[in-house]
């Protein structure tokens, strides 16, 4: 069946048909959290969906201050994966604040910004509960999100500020919960640089080995700056081999907007080459290989099988179709009923293309398949009333 995403790749500009997805919107939900004895309040996106094609699993985007962000990271992400897809589709699930300073706050800090104990504020006075909210998110939240959504095997933590810092926290402390971190402007003076002194002390390349993580600062005054200089110098001195990071700094944007920016660049630096570049590039026609190639070096990357998406192939197996390439064609159809045996979708495209081919039997079994999946698919009638025709003349 022939749908068209508008925008995958230069070769489907001349679609005749294209999906309609939905508006940006977070579903708002509340849990009760038995560890911190109280409700918690989440902002949670999934991706617009085609229910011709075989459901699919998404990795996970855990957002502090999530009423706050939510609607800035599920643009971004909904644009860079649906409008114009360089990245994966994904969930987004922001944490709503009900005491940040407690939350985000791995120490019951004694000093202020500027290390001096009379500076303290009251506001801080709760502070030091990050460890007992990391366990919320492990024991409580991760698990209800695997449990009601469709999760893949790949989480990213991000935050801003001192979510920036809890991110950080959950890197050196419990760094297997988290595929990926965004730290964004961390408050890393917290504590008199409590942070920087346990990260070089105790971080090691067993705890971040194939970890990503990207961090940034801009222009919020001199200790934000020399403290995300000394984190990098940190981490080049390190010389890890299997940790990847990156640290921008981005002088001209103030600490409440430079997050727009910088989140851009993190989810471009976790996810830089989710489709095969040529896509994008070239007019020829690529071969099944550099597909299936692509994705089996993403899964090695990020540690869990990715497969050629359903829609990817269909239609580029459409293109192909469209240039009269069809024994080029006939792979990418066919690859496809290989990996998504269980979609009505793919036996339907399949049938399509033999029918073309004038391959009649095959064509036929593969619509009648497609019907016993989905008896309510009416393209499949229809094409096998022709094709029964055509046999009988």
């Amino acid at each position: 069946m022939k749908i068209i995403y508008l925008g995958l790749f230069l070769l489907s500009l001349h679609a005749k048909a294209q999906k309609t997805g939905k508006v940006v919107a977070a579903d708002l939900i509340t849990i009760h959290s038995d560890i911190l004895n109280e409700d918690r309040k989440l902002y949670i996106y999934t991706p617009s969906e085609n229910t011709i094609y075989a459901p699919s699993t998404y990795p996970v985007i855990y957002l502090l201050d999530g009423a706050a962000h939510i609607n800035m990271v599920a643009g971004q992400i909904h644009y860079l994966s649906e409008s114009y897809p360089v990245l994966p589709k994904m969930i987004v699930v922001g944490i709503a604040n009900n005491n940040r300073a407690r939350d985000l706050t791995p120490t019951h800090a004694r000093v202020g910004y500027d290390g001096k104990p009379d500076s303290i504020s009251v506001y801080l006075s709760s502070s030091g509960g990050g460890e007992k909210f990391l366990h919320f998110i492990e024991e409580e939240l991760i698990p209800y999100i695997d449990e009601h959504y469709r999760t893949a095997p790949y989480r990213i933590f991000s935050g801003h500020s001192l979510g920036g810092l809890m991110t950080l926290y959950c890197m050196l402390e419990n760094p297997a919960l988290f595929n990926a971190y965004i730290s964004i402007s961390p408050a890393l003076w917290w504590d008199n640089r409590w942070i920087l002194k346990r990260a070089d002390k105790n971080l090691t390349e067993d705890q971040v080995s194939d970890k990503i993580l990207f961090f940034s600062d801009g222009k919020e005054g001199g200790q934000f700056h020399k403290d995300a200089l000394s984190l990098d110098s940190l981490l080049k001195k390190r010389k890890f081999r299997s940790f990847h990071y990156e640290y921008q700094y981005y002088p001209e944007e103030s600490h409440i907007a430079e997050p727009v920016k910088a989140f851009y660049d993190a989810i471009r630096f976790v996810f830089p080459h989710w489709y095969p570049e040529a896509m994008d590039t070239s007019m020829v026609p690529l071969p099944y290989k550099v597909f299936e190639r692509h994705y089996r070096d993403l899964s090695r990357q990020y540690g869990y099988t990715i497969m050629p998406p359903e829609e990817v192939i269909n239609t580029y197996g459409y293109s192909l179709l469209d240039e009269k390439k069809m024994d080029e064609a006939l792979i990418f159809f066919q690859k496809n009923v290989e990996n998504y045996p269980d979609s009505y979708n793919v036996y339907d495209s399949y049938g399509e293309a033999l029918m073309l081919n004038g391959r009649v039997e095959e064509a036929t079994w593969n619509y009648e398949k497609s019907l016993e999946l989905n008896p309510n698919n009416e393209n499949a009638k229809q094409k096998l009333k022709i094709l029964k025709a055509d046999q009988k003349k």
